[in-house]
């Protein structure tokens, strides 16, 4: 997997995380595959654009908006606290 494809499952990853969702309800949640998306996490495989977009659409559907680039060669995580538990918010 080259060092975007990595940037761009680490993000996803990171957002599946802070909502607290198995790798099981993101995809049932996303319609992809939970092989799909532990191959993907594993880095064992680059994700299609089609993939992409079904992942970023339920995360967004949840409350979660992944900014690229901010900072330069990173991301940014927002997550509407709506999207958290109560347990979650300190």
């Amino acid at each position: 997997m080259d060092a975007e494809s990595q940037k761009i499952v680490t993000s996803l990853k990171t957002a599946r995380t802070a909502l607290n969702w198995t790798q099981q309800e993101f995809a049932s949640r996303s319609g992809v595959s939970l092989v799909t998306i532990a191959r993907m996490e594993s880095g064992m495989m680059s994700p299609r654009l089609s993939t992409l977009s079904k992942l970023k659409t339920a995360l967004s559907e949840a409350g979660v908006r992944i900014v690229n680039e901010s900072p330069a060669g990173g991301f940014s995580l927002y997550v509407d606290p709506k999207a958290l538990g109560p347990d979650d918010i300190g």
